[in-house]
């Protein structure tokens, strides 16, 4: 491996972008429609949310939270790669949502923060604590009523 890394930090910040990267994925082609907000928060808000559930995302959570004080160069590796990445892709969407007219956002990096945050509420943190992850319906329940809310404050009519 380390014919392809130069260090470890180089092998743990591909892994984590390539887990980034497998999220995007899903949102090649024309699957985020700009015209279509409700549809579009809703496969970003069920890709995060899957994506934060996953057993080798919440083992490299725990991780991340443990090094936070004596490896914060690492931790910022891990941020840069994963959760920059994803709230970057999220602005990006909701950037061209409000210039085909359908949100009214001012501020897209805030309410890309807002969105991804709505998902990370008690469930996440039973999750996080290992005392266990919801059933999937309850998770697409989260995922419609946190798009419903978010519309609600951002959404615009055409």
């Amino acid at each position: 491996l380390y014919n392809y890394f130069p260090s470890k930090d180089a092998l743990f910040e591909a892994c984590v972008a390539s887990r980034t990267d497998d999220m995007f994925a899903e949102f090649l082609g024309d699957r985020l429609d700009p015209a279509r907000p409700a549809e579009s928060l809703e496969l970003i808000g069920r890709q995060f949310v899957a994506l934060m559930r996953a057993d080798d995302a919440l083992r490299i959570h725990r991780i991340m939270y443990g090094m936070a004080s004596t490896q914060p160069d690492i931790c910022e590796r891990f941020y840069l790669a994963g959760p920059q990445r994803i709230t970057g892709v999220v602005q990006a969407y909701l950037t061209a949502a409000v210039a085909a007219g359908r949100l009214q956002v001012d501020d897209t990096g805030l309410a890309a923060d807002q969105f991804l945050a709505l998902h990370l509420g008690r469930p996440h943190i039973c999750a996080t604590l290992g005392l266990g992850t919801p059933p999937l319906a309850d998770d697409e329940q989260l995922v419609r009523e946190n798009v419903r809310l978010f519309l609600a404050r951002y959404g615009h009519a055409p």
